[in-house]
């Protein structure tokens, strides 16, 4: 199962818009649109470099700029107050000074 169906799409999309970050898209993304082609540029002048839009030789994948807005939402994101929502049984945890309280009432134990 991919990580993908465990998160809710509408409310990442509001955590990006309140950080300012662009706007992502309004499907998960695949594997593919997760990295980008990264290659050495060879300057005779100077050492290697690393860049994004040259072609010359392959040098490997790196992480796309919908990668890095997705960790810093998914990864980067802390809740301070609120409420965490179970999806299988809807039971809501209370998030305080950033903690959250898993602990079950005693009627649900």
């Amino acid at each position: 199962m991919t990580a993908n169906k465990h998160v809710s799409r509408r409310p990442t999309v509001l955590i990006a818009l309140q950080l300012g970050l662009p706007d992502l898209p309004t499907t998960p993304p695949t594997p593919a649109d997760l990295v980008e082609r990264a290659s050495i540029a060879i300057d005779p002048a100077g050492p290697a470099s690393i860049t994004n839009d040259c072609v010359q030789a392959d040098a490997g994948e790196m992480p796309s700029q919908i990668a890095k807005d997705l960790h810093k939402i998914l990864l980067e994101t802390c809740i301070q107050e609120g409420k965490l929502v179970c999806g299988s049984c809807e039971h809501e945890y209370a998030v305080k000074e950033g903690v959250a309280n898993f602990l079950l009432p005693g009627h649900l134990v």
